[in-house]
Formats: structure tokens, C-alpha cells, sequence
């Protein structure tokens, strides 16, 4: 059931309390439902977005070049970030496990065949089709030495989970939804469990102390570490202590494009289009650089797509395109056509003017009218939505996209400010930036990738500036929010980690973080389904604990 208030829960006992119905969250709770363990599901937010609500999320962003607003970054309501993700489910490379010594010198608890058999279930919950990730391409190479170009991302039918899991959430009743909910605080034993939560309404009313058998922190990457930074200010031993890791290592993707493509036939020009799968589900193909590639040459993660020229130069000359920048430009609908993020990178604060694309629309009348139409129908109409636009040209001349890993750099991190929201909880501070070693990664990898093209005749890779300002470029164009890991990264003790590999805490024997946050190193690959297969993962673990009896609890201690 899915209730307004956290009325009536002051002897609520259920097996599992999830902190956060966002992707991760409602993941969890749903897969542990199948499993028949009782859950209950807490959202500080309602059903709707509300700015007052919002607000409880407001940080002090030390960086704000580098760092999304955080009306971008998070979303307080049923479904959490969900309703701001694109879609785009992709999973990890074995490679990100690895520790690549001088390039990402990180050690997981976990390998990648840990995480391998619940890929499937996390894109069943995420309605984006069977975890098959790869698919050669008709006609092409797929083992020239450098670049891979038969690896696919997926793309989510029903981004917003809370619509495509509502009927259980609605009714089952293992699953006990309460909306406006805020934790503030824990208590702790004797033992070290956490014996309870301290929970308020988002105007800070109604203050509870909730009993708690089995704590789940499944709230996004930074309000995760805030939570906890916010206990280990009291608690200063607690996660590592405040020289731990605990808020450090913030990472997120560089993307951006310093370069164009040009494609030397239609076969290739083809291959990089959204395509449909057998079972109905929207795919699309990706460039990324061979294991041998990386370690070879010192690379980190990257992967890399062509997109349309930028839409917001009419100078390209296309209806189409100045149709979409037209609608993407005007903030209502433009937020309605993708997730903010990706509206801020495509339209600048303070639009050009619009004379030259109305006047590609018109000469260009009878391509965009069509074109058109059918995106819209593709987006609103069909069974399953297009994911995006991709317009191709007679040229086959395109931007080069990227979406790269970036280092886990311990200073980008999340402190606690002096100043309190309205529930009392401190608000974070954030510390979040790009290095060097980020950019230099990428350009490199650019370098390696023109090389190749040239080799394969597959095409050719165009510059957009000279050798001395492409790194500098890069960091222009570097800015993130939805994506927030590493800040309560996992580990093999609590001196490198927040959680072990079961996303258990090392400081509190029933208290787990399921998020991004937990996530070592940031891959080129969005996170979001990884971060469910590890809930669901979880799920298991907790299903079996679950049947072994709750740990013992002792006199507590407030936090």
C-alpha cells in the first residue's frame, strides 16, 4: 500500500526498512515482496514534485562550473531520479574491476561475475529487454584491434518505476509505502545495530522513532553519504572516522565532444542509429575501446557514440534540427522532451536568437513536418518510447560523443555546512570536481580512436580544436549531478570502504547503503542498473537473513 503520512508505524516491525523509493529503492522492496520478506519503503517526498520539498535537497556546491543544480541532480518524490533518468541501462566492463595500476588504482570486494546473473532481472525491472549487450553489426568488423563497435546500451521503456512497478506497490502487502518521511537520525545498541530510526515530516513536524530490524540506505549517492556524515558528526568513530572514506571519492562521467565523424559508407552510417530489438525494446550500438586498448595505453573508460551537430548553431541548415532546439529552447516543453540535464547541455542559459531556426524550419517544411510527427508518435504514442533523437545526413558527418570514467579523485568529495534544513539535517557541501587526469584520459582516447578509424577505413575523425586546448576543452564542457558514486564506495575494510561487498556497513551490522554511491570507480557506463542488480542482489542476502531471525538488540544510543 501507498500511504501519505508515516502515521500508525511507531510499532511497525517489518524485516526490512528501505530508506528511499527511488529505482534502487523500489527495486529492492518489489524483488524482496517476490521473495516474501515485508518491507517497509520510505520517501521523503509525495507523489507529485514539490518545490518545498525540493528544497530539502539544496547544497552548498563549491564548484558550481562542475556540478548540476540540484533541482537537476536529485528528485525528492515517489521514484526519485527515476523521473529525471533518460533511460539508458548499460552494465559494467569486466575491465572496471580491475585495478589498473597508474591509471584507476582501485580494488573492488566484488568481480564482475558477482554481478553478472542479476543483470537480467535488473533490465526485467527496469523494462528494457533481455541483458544481451552485445550484437555484431551486419557487414562490419567487430574485432579490429583498438575499438569495439558491437556493444550495445539498452533503453527503458517505462523510466519512471514508480508508474512501471505501481500495481505491487500499490497492493501488495509485503510492501508498506510511506510518503513524507524523512529520516533524520538513527539509534544505535550496545551491540552496534541501528535500533531505530528518527523520522519527521518534510516540514519538520511529526517527529517518530521508528524500530528498525534491518536498515536500507537506498536514497541517491549524496543524500547516502549526507545521512551519514550527519551520524558520524556525532559519532566521530563511526564509517572510518572523519579521515575515512566516507564522503570522499565523488565521482560521476565526463562527457561532452570535442570532435566530429564523418562515415565513409552507409553500412556504418546505419549501424549507429536507435534500432529495435526481436522483443520490441529500443538499442542502440557504441564505440568502445578493447581491455588491450586501455591497459596499453593508460586509458580509463570510455565510450563513445555520434550525435547530430549542435542543435542550437542554425548554421547546420536542418528543419528537423531547429524544430527540436525550437521545443528544447522553450523550458516547458523542452523539460517535458528529455530530462533537465540533457536540456541544459544542448540549449545555453541564454538562447541565440531564433529568427535563423525558423527559417530552417520553413525551408526545410517538408522534412521537419514529417520528421517531426513521427518523433512525437515514437515518443508519446508508441508502446515503447523513443529514447532520443538521432537524425541522420546525406553527409554521414556527426558529432563524436563521450561518456567517459573519471578518476577517483579522494578531495571531490562531501563535507557537512553548518546550516540545517528545515528537518534539522545539516546540508552537504559539496566539493565535487574534474581533474586533469580526466581530460588527458579523454583526449588520448580520441587520438586512439582517429587512429583507428583511419586504419579500418570505417571513416574519419575530425578535430574540433588544435592539440593545445583540447584538454582545456574537455573541461569546459565537464558538469554532472543525476550521476553521484563512490562517495560510500565499497571495500575490504572500513578504512578503504564505507560497505563491504554485500553492501553491508562496517560500522553497523544491520545498516546497508544500496546506491551508486557504493560503486568503486564510475566505469564509462550509466550506473543506474548496475545500482539495481546489486539491490537485487541484496534482496537475496537479506531474504536469507530474513529467515535466519533479526539480530539481537540492545539498550541504544541516540544519533
Amino acid at each position: 500500500m501507498i500511504v501519505e503520512d508515516h502515521e500508525g508505524l511507531d510499532n511497525a516491525r517489518q524485516p526490512v526498512c528501505i530508506v528511499g523509493a527511488g529505482p534502487v529503492g523500489i527495486s529492492l522492496a518489489v524483488r524482496l515482496a517476490e521473495l516474501g520478506v515485508a518491507s517497509l519503503l520510505l520517501e521523503s517526498g509525495g507523489r507529485k514534485a514539490d518545490p518545498a520539498v525540493q528544497a530539502l535537497s539544496a547544497a552548498e556546491i563549491q564548484f558550481p562550473d562542475a556540478h548540476d543544480s540540484m533541482d537537476i541532480a536529485v528528485a525528492r518524490r515517489l521514484g526519485g531520479t527515476s523521473n529525471l533518468w533518460g533511460g539508458r541501462c548499460v552494465p559494467l566492463d569486466d575491465i572496471d574491476f580491475s585495478t589498473r595500476q597508474g591509471v584507476v588504482d582501485v580494488r573492488w570486494p566484488i568481480a564482475a561475475a558477482d554481478i553478472e546473473p542479476f543483470y537480467a532481472r535488473a533490465c526485467d525491472f527496469t523494462d528494457s529487454g533481455p541483458a544481451e549487450f552485445v550484437k555484431p553489426a551486419p557487414d562490419l568488423p567487430t574485432a579490429a584491434a583498438g575499438f569495439r563497435l558491437d556493444m550495445l546500451e539498452r533503453w527503458s521503456g517505462t523510466p519512471q518505476l514508480q508508474r512501471l512497478h505501481h500495481q505491487v506497490l500499490a497492493t501488495s502487502p509485503l510492501i508498506d509505502v510511506r510518503l513524507n518521511t524523512v529520516v533524520v537520525g538513527m539509534d544505535f545498541a550496545a551491540s552496534g545495530a541501528v535500533q531505530s530510526l528518527r523520522i519527521v515530516r518534510p516540514d519538520g513536524a511529526g517527529h517518530r522513532t521508528l524500530p528498525v530490524r534491518n536498515v536500507v540506505i537506498a536514497t541517491g549517492g549524496i543524500e547516502a553519504a549526507r545521512l551519514l556524515l550527519a551520524i558520524q558528526r556525532r559519532r566521530p568513530s563511526m564509517f572510518g572516522g572523519p579521515d575515512g572514506p566516507l564522503g570522499r571519492f565523488h565521482m560521476a562521467h565526463v562527457m561532452g565532444a570535442i570532435a566530429d565523424v564523418r562515415f565513409a559508407n552507409d553500412v556504418i552510417d546505419a549501424a549507429f542509429d536507435f534500432e529495435i530489438d526481436a522483443g520490441g525494446f529500443y538499442v542502440r550500438r557504441r564505440f568502445l575501446p578493447t581491455a588491450d586498448l586501455q591497459l596499453g595505453e593508460g586509458l580509463m573508460n570510455c565510450a563513445l557514440w555520434p550525435i547530430v551537430p549542435p542543435i542550437a548553431d542554425a548554421a547546420h541548415g536542418s528543419g528537423p534540427l531547429s524544430a527540436i532546439y525550437l521545443g528544447l529552447a522553450f523550458g516547458p516543453i523542452g523539460r517535458m522532451l528529455i530530462p533537465e540535464a540533457l536540456r541544459s547541455r544542448h540549449v545555453p542559459p541564454t538562447p541565440g536568437p531564433l529568427g535563423p531556426h525558423l527559417l530552417n524550419v520553413i525551408r526545410d517544411m517538408p522534412t521537419t513536418i514529417p520528421y517531426i510527427l513521427s518523433f512525437m508518435k515514437k515518443r508519446y504514442l508508441d508502446k515503447r518510447r523513443v529514447p532520443g533523437f538521432y537524425l541522420r545526413n546525406p553527409n554521414r558527418f556527426y558529432g563524436l560523443c563521450y561518456h567517459s570514467e573519471q578518476w577517483p579523485n579522494p578531495e571531490s568529495r562531501i563535507t557537512l555546512s553548518e546550516a540545517t534544513d528545515r528537518t534539522g539535517l545539516p546540508r552537504a557541501k559539496l566539493g565535487f570536481r574534474f581533474d586533469h587526469r580526466d581530460a588527458a584520459s579523454i583526449v588520448r582516447t580520441h587520438d586512439a580512436f582517429a587512429g583507428w578509424m583511419e586504419r579500418t577505413g570505417l571513416g574519419e575523425m575530425v578535430h574540433r580544436h588544435p592539440p593545445a586546448e583540447r584538454e582545456a576543452a574537455v573541461l569546459r564542457q565537464a558538469k554532472q549531478g543525476p550521476h553521484q558514486i563512490g562517495m560510500t564506495r565499497m571495500g575490504f575494510t572500513e578504512r578503504d570502504g564505507v560497505v563491504d561487498g554485500d553492501l553491508r556497513t562496517f560500522s553497523a551490522p544491520n545498516l546497508f547503503v544500496a546506491s551508486c554511491g557504493v560503486l568503486p570507480t564510475s566505469s564509462q557506463a550509466t550506473p543506474t542498473l548496475t545500482a539495481i542488480a546489486l539491490a537485487l542482489r541484496l534482496a537475496e542476502r537479506l531474504a536469507a537473513d530474513s529467515s535466519q531471525g533479526a539480530p539481537t538488540i540492545s539498550a541504544a544510543v541516540g544519533v
